[in-house]
């Protein structure tokens, strides 16, 4: 039914908007679907939840919003060579609320009782290693940490391979706004009583 909804959404709208507002809304739709999604919290590795976290999170929400604001074009070239960035910082930000949120989550889940799913990595890290939920968050902050380090390391390189000035500008602008949805994504978990 939602989906079915959503997609009448696009379709009424889609064809007044310019294509960068178009792309803000198909990747909310598609985060609003993967919320209602029956498969929600089936994940049962790491990776397939890194992979659900991806749209579920809203990182292609904020990647579309980088762009408008921003106003950066980028070729479908360029956009391939942030994908991989896209996807370390989308790593980053899921894990890092996970690790923050998962007392909050586990204790409604808890009080919820049947239907509360505990959609967390923290979760399935403990359950994955067979360690207890204090040992998988502190496995989850050193992978934040070695996620930060990649993306160093691989934003160099994309930024290198530019092919000219305007190229180098444009990624340049697009590895920082990456690297501010990061840093401001900890900030705010930090500060935040939204967790406590």
């Amino acid at each position: 039914m939602h989906a079915s909804l959503f997609s009448r959404i696009l379709n009424v709208r889609s064809a007044a908007l310019p294509s960068s507002e178009q792309a803000i809304l198909t990747t909310y739709i598609d985060m609003l679907a993967c919320h209602c999604d029956d498969s929600r919290g089936n994940a049962t590795t790491l990776g397939d939840y890194l992979v659900f976290r991806e749209v579920d999170v809203g990182m292609p929400i904020c990647r579309e919003l980088l762009y408008w604001t921003e106003e950066l074009a980028m070729t479908p070239s360029e956009t391939s060579l942030l994908a991989p960035l896209e996807r370390v910082a989308n790593y980053h930000v899921s894990i890092l609320n996970d690790v923050f949120s998962f007392d909050r989550e586990w204790k409604a889940a808890q009080t919820l009782g049947q239907g509360a799913v505990l959609v967390n990595g923290v979760r399935i890290l403990a359950d994955e290693a067979a360690v207890s939920v204090g040992a998988a968050k502190r496995l989850c902050f050193s992978l934040v940490r070695a996620w930060e380090e990649e993306f160093q390391t691989m934003a160099e390189g994309v930024v290198d391979s530019a092919g000219d000035e305007d190229a180098r500008e444009r990624l340049q602008r697009a590895v920082q706004g990456i690297e501010r949805r990061m840093t401001g994504a900890e900030a705010f978990s930090w500060r935040t009583s939204r967790y406590l």
